[in-house]
């Protein structure tokens, strides 16, 4: 799968399933980066910050040893350490009132064999703002700064 192929509709499988009824199954987690979710600590899939109806930032928590979900929504609110001291998240933990915690759970005895592709599928699909690296970011909004000024 390439990044920017999966549009809206599409009929592009994950395991399977369309992206559409893998889209379909996103759950909201209340409070979910200010509160811990004990009862996702064994589960696996992917996790979401959204703003309203837009998806800002995807991202995958596949290990039920390391805490599965619960592990993944809470590196907003722990301590940076060596993986979570991205963008991504510094920018989820400062607007964390305006987000909401969305949660796609995945079979555990599939989520080593489909993770990455259902990840990279949500990704094309929503085109989350911070899962852009800065350095994509700041040549995009150059490209767009000289169109508007030439």
């Amino acid at each position: 799968m390439r990044k920017g192929t999966v549009k809206p509709g599409e009929e592009t499988l994950v395991d399977g399933i369309t992206i559409k009824n893998w889209d379909a199954e996103w759950q909201m987690v209340k409070q979910g980066f200010t509160k811990i979710q004990s009862e996702l600590g064994h589960e696996v899939g992917l996790w979401a910050a959204k703003r309203g109806d837009e998806f800002v930032y995807i991202a995958a928590a596949q290990q039920v040893d390391n805490g599965g979900l619960r592990a993944g929504l809470a590196r907003v609110r722990n301590r940076p350490q060596t993986n979570n001291r991205t963008d991504a998240l510094r920018k989820i933990k400062d607007s964390v009132d305006s987000l909401d915690a969305w949660i796609l759970k995945v079979d555990k005895s599939r989520v080593f064999e489909i993770i990455n592709d259902l990840k990279e599928a949500m990704i094309d699909l929503h085109d989350p703002e911070w899962n852009k690296s800065p350095e994509i970011i700041a040549a995009a909004e150059k490209a767009d700064l000289k169109r508007r000024l030439f």
